[in-house]
């Protein structure tokens, strides 16, 4: 079963891409509540706003299918009609619908049955659930499911004991997300995200790649505990990066669990961008968020950061 998000917040979830070194972002008025609210908001570059609209649908997908999975897996857990049913669960599978996402718990029979489903909306509300239905998972649930088995035996660099798998087909395959599990409130793994691009069967892997070079956590916990010596406190985080040029549908997909905004600065352009509740956003340079004030803080990353 997936991993609970242990996250209270609704509608708010990312992977960073590169070497992370985090500073505080901290407020230099009572009116900035926001760091986009720093400096003005420039145009994205036009050779870039496919990459940034595509990371922005590819977050959101992902939130939204991750989430659905772990609120079925509470009501699975909880419906009385499954009591029998439980030592038959194989898997789940997630899917499309008209109300939002589908959440398809299977059997582990040698042809799998479909023992539990339920739809999910964007506003968390759940549908009926309908059990042991006789319909049989299809061709494509096969396949989603022959990508994901093969993408948990891929040799990769973990930054949790525990993972959870975010399974979307495209028109150019099958994407499977290995995503390290959230275990600790307002703590976002950043570091450890994977990709697999599987053929529309899911046995051959076309592509993979990695998010980052490194593990790190986005601690929003520690970050609301720290002031500077006027007494602000810091309005979010802010990341260097070294993979991409834009922010990916990884920083989209934390953006939206998290509280806060927060920053990336995309090294090879020397841009930086704010990513907040799943939408991305150009700012000033760093060399200009610091002219206005922003306060760097190393000592809260060891200089050797991934």
């Amino acid at each position: 079963m997936p991993l609970r998000r242990r996250i209270l917040v609704p509608l708010l979830s990312v992977q960073l891409l590169g070497m992370l070194t985090i500073v505080s972002a901290l407020a230099q008025d009572h009116d900035a509540k926001r760091i986009g609210e720093h400096r003005a908001v420039n145009t994205v570059p036009v050779e870039l706003q496919p990459a940034v609209t595509r990371a922005e649908f590819l977050g959101r997908q992902m939130y939204l299918h991750d989430r659905a999975a772990w609120l079925a897996t509470d009501a699975m857990l909880a419906e009385k009609r499954m009591r029998p049913l439980k030592k038959r669960l194989g898997g789940w599978v997630t899917e499309p619908s008209a109300l939002g996402v589908r959440v398809i718990f299977f059997s582990n029979d040698d042809t799998p049955q479909r023992l539990y489903e339920i739809d999910v909306d964007e506003r968390e509300r759940l549908s009926d659930p309908v059990l042991e239905s006789p319909e049989p998972l299809t061709a494509d649930h096969i396949a989603q499911l022959r990508a994901r088995t093969q993408a948990q035996q891929q040799s990769y660099m973990a930054c949790a004991q525990q993972y959870n798998t975010v399974v979307l087909p495209s028109a150019d395959g099958i994407h499977v997300y290995m995503m390290p599990g959230f275990v600790k409130n307002d703590v976002y793994p950043l570091g450890g995200y994977h990709l697999y691009r599987f053929d529309s069967s899911g046995r051959d892997i076309l592509s993979s790649r990695k998010f980052t070079n490194g593990c790190l956590d986005l601690d929003e916990s520690a970050a609301a505990s720290k002031k500077s010596d006027d007494g602000f406190e810091p309005i979010g985080m802010m990341f260097s990066h070294l993979l991409d040029p834009q922010p990916t549908e990884v920083h989209v997909f934390i953006s939206l669990y998290a509280k806060r905004p927060f920053a990336i600065t995309t090294v090879d352009n020397d841009t930086l961008w704010t990513i907040e509740r799943g939408r991305v956003s150009v700012i000033d340079s760093m060399a200009s968020l610091k002219a206005a004030g922003g306060t760097s803080d190393a000592s809260t990353l060891p200089t050797d950061a991934p």
